[in-house]
C-alpha cells in the first residue's frame, strides 16, 4: 500500500492576459475521520485591479485545447494519483506520473459566460482509506482583440550543478508578439520564486537571459519549478507566460556519516561470525552516496579488536571471543563515498560482548572433598590411608535453638545476568530417613542455613548435607557443597561406647543427587538422651 501524500502542491500557468503572482489559500475543508485529507494548493497570476485571490483571468479568443496551465503533484511516496475537474470548459490531461496539463476544453464567449468556477478533486486511489484533495479556482473571461506575447516553449527544462557560480547563465528565454510598434515589443518578469525562499535566479528584462543570483544547494532542492512572463507594453498590457523546470546536478560536497556506534555479539560464537552492519549515509546521490567501509588498523584499539570491516559494512569475529577474559572492544573505522573527490569520515564502534551460560558457580566456601573422604575420616574406608581434609566439618552445638543460622555457602559465578544469579537448595533423597525429613532450611538467594526444629533423638549427631548452586541461565550450570554437620554433646560422664554401627546411604550419580545424609544415633548418643530426660524429671521433682 502506498504512503499518504504529505502534500500535493497545484500550479497553473496562464496564457492569457495575466500580471501578479498570487499564492492561493489552503482548503477549507477537513479530513473525514476515516482518511487523512490531501492539502491542494494553487499558485495563479490575477488581475491586480479584482484584488480577488483564486481567480485565472484569461481571454475570449484563446482557441480550443490551449494549455491554460499545469498540475505538478509532490508526493511523499510513488502513490497512484487521479486528478478531475467539474468543469465543462477545462479538461486534464495526464503528463506523466506526477503531473497534469489544463487545456481549455471549448471555445469560451464573455458575452454568454463572463466567469465560471472550477473544482479541481485529486485522489491517491492506492491508499487505505482512500486519501484526497479537493480546491477551486475561478476563471474570469476578458474580452480582448489584441495578441499576447508568445513563448518559444511551453515549458523549459534547464540542469545545473549545485556548486554553479552566482552571475552564471541558467538558459534564455524566447517570445514573439504579432503586434507592432509597443504592443509587439515586451519585459520579461519571474514569478513562484518566493515559494523557496530566497530567489535564486534573476531574469533579464529585455533579454530574457536567466541567471543565479544566489547559491543552490541540490539537498536542499533538488529543483525549482516557476513561471517566465512576458508583458508587452500595449494599453491594457498583454502576456504570455511559460514555466522554467530547472534541475540540479549533484556535486559531491558532503561526507557520509556513521550512524551506528554499537554492536552486540555472543561469546564462543565461531570464526567469521555476522557480528552486525555499520550503517551510514550520505545526502549526496548516485556514485557520490555509493559507500565503502574499512577497519582502520594502524589505531591501538582496533589492532587489539579481533573483527574484520567488509566495504558493505559487515562486522566480521576473527576468533571465538570469551567474555568473561574482554566483555568489551573499540575499533576505529572508515566510511568513503566513490565521488570525486573522494569523502570519507571515521567513527569509533563499540562491540558489546553478550553473556553466554558457559561457566559454572564457583563455591568459595569450605566444603567437603566428596563422600569417600568423609568414610576415611569416619574409619569406614580402609583401603586408602590419606586422610580427609576438615573443610565442611560443621560442629553444632545439641541445644542449639531452632531458626539458628550454622552456615552459609558461597559462591561466584564469571558470567553475567541471569546467568550469574544464584540459587542455593539442599538435595533431597528418595532414601532419607523421615527423621531427618525438615531438619535444615537454606535461604535461596543467600545461601545461609539454619536449623529448622530442635533436635530429636531419633535425628542423630552426624547428618551428610549436599547443597546445589545453581545459576539462572538457560540451560541452568550447577555445582556442590558436601557438609558434614556433627552435634556435639558432653560425653565425659558416659563410658566409652561400645562398638558403633552406622548405617549411610549411597550416592545416587555422583554428585547430581544425593544431598542430605543422615547417620543414626549410637548406643552413648542415646543414654546421654536418657540421662538428660532424667535430669529435667528431677529438677522437676526436687521443686
Amino acid at each position: 500500500m502506498a504512503n499518504p501524500i504529505s502534500s500535493l502542491s497545484v500550479f497553473f500557468l496562464l496564457a492569457s492576459l495575466c500580471t501578479v503572482f498570487t499564492q492561493a489559500k489552503k482548503p477549507t475543508h477537513k479530513a473525514s475521520s476515516s482518511a487523512k485529507s490531501l492539502e491542494i494548493k494553487f499558485g495563479f497570476l490575477p488581475n491586480p485591479s479584482l484584488n480577488r485571490s483564486n481567480l485565472i483571468v484569461i481571454s475570449e479568443e484563446m482557441p480550443m485545447n490551449s494549455l491554460l496551465g499545469i498540475v505538478t503533484v509532490e508526493e511523499s511516496s510513488k502513490g497512484n494519483i487521479h486528478c478531475e475537474d467539474d468543469s465543462d470548459y477545462i479538461k486534464l490531461d495526464r503528463l506523466g506520473p506526477k503531473g497534469f496539463k489544463v487545456d481549455l476544453a471549448r471555445h469560451l464567449d464573455r458575452e454568454l459566460v463572463e466567469e465560471f468556477v472550477v473544482t479541481v478533486t485529486c485522489r491517491d486511489v492506492d491508499s487505505v482509506p482512500p486519501v484526497s484533495g479537493t480546491q477551486s479556482f475561478s476563471v474570469l473571461v476578458l474580452d480582448e482583440n489584441d495578441n499576447a506575447p508568445v513563448f518559444s516553449e511551453t515549458i523549459y527544462i534547464a540542469n545545473i550543478t549545485e556548486n554553479i557560480a552566482i552571475g552564471e547563465l541558467v538558459l534564455t528565454v524566447k517570445a514573439t508578439d504579432a503586434d507592432s510598434d509597443l504592443s509587439g515589443s515586451f519585459n520579461f518578469s519571474l514569478f513562484g520564486l518566493e515559494n523557496y525562499g530566497n530567489k535564486p535566479f534573476v531574469i533579464d528584462p529585455e533579454t530574457g537571459r536567466i541567471t543565479t543570483q544566489l547559491g543552490v544547494d541540490r539537498e536542499a532542492n533538488a529543483n525549482f519549478t516557476f513561471t517566465v512572463m512576458a508583458t508587452d507594453k500595449g494599453k491594457p498590457a498583454n502576456t504570455g507566460t511559460a514555466v522554467v523546470v530547472v534541475f540540479i546536478e549533484d556535486v559531491n560536497d558532503n561526507a557520509p556519516v556513521v550512524l551506528n556506534r554499537e554492536l552486540r555479539t555472543r561469546e564462543n560464537q565461531a570464526a567469521n561470525t555476522l557480528v552486525g552492519k555499520i550503517i551510514a549515509a550520505d545526502i549526496d546521490e548516485g556514485k557520490n552516496a555509493e559507500l565503502v567501509f574499512s577497519k582502520i588498523e594502524d589505531d591501538d584499539f582496533s589492532s587489539t579488536a579481533p573483527f574484520e570491516v567488509n566495504p558493505n559494512g559487515n562486522v566480521l569475529s576473527v576468533v571465538p571471543l570469551d567474555r568473561e577474559q574482554r566483555a568489551e572492544y573499540s575499533m576505529k573505522v572508515m566510511v568513503k563515498d566513490r565521488g570525486t573527490p573522494r569523502l570519507s569520515s571515521t567513527a569509533t564502534i563499540v562491540i558489546i560482548v553478550d553473556d553466554d551460560n558457559d561457566n559454572a558457580p564457583e563455591i568459595t566456601s569450605d566444603c567437603m572433598g566428596g563422600v569417600d573422604s568423609f568414610l576415611q575420616n569416619e574409619g569406614y574406608l580402609q583401603d586408602n590411608d590419606t586422610s580427609a581434609s576438615d573443610q565442611g566439618l560443621i560442629s553444632v552445638d545439641w541445644y542449639t535453638p531452632d531458626n539458628t543460622s550454622i552456615y552459609q555457602v558461597t559462591a561466584t559465578d564469571r558470567d553475567s545476568g541471569d546467568n550469574s544469579r544464584l540459587v542455593f537448595d539442599i538435595e533431597a533423597s528418595a532414601k532419607e530417613e523421615p527423621s531427618a525429613e525438615g531438619l535444615f532450611a537454606i535461604d535461596r538467594s543467600l545461601g545461609v542455613i539454619t536449623l529448622r526444629r530442635k533436635l530429636l533423638p531419633s535425628d542423630g549427631l552426624v547428618h551428610l548435607v549436599n547443597v546445589s548452586v545453581s545459576d539462572s541461565g538457560n540451560p541452568s550450570r550447577s555445582s556442590y557443597c558436601l557438609l558434614n554437620v556433627t552435634f556435639d554433646i558432653e560425653l565425659s560422664l558416659l563410658e566409652t561406647a561400645a562398638s558403633q554401627s552406622t548405617e549411610m546411604m549411597q550416592l545416587e550419580n555422583g554428585q547430581t543427587s544425593h544431598v542430605f545424609r543422615t547417620l543414626p544415633l549410637r548406643h552413648h548418643e542415646l543414654a546421654i538422651v536418657l540421662l538428660a530426660a532424667l535430669s529435667l524429671l528431677a529438677t522437676y521433682l526436687l521443686k
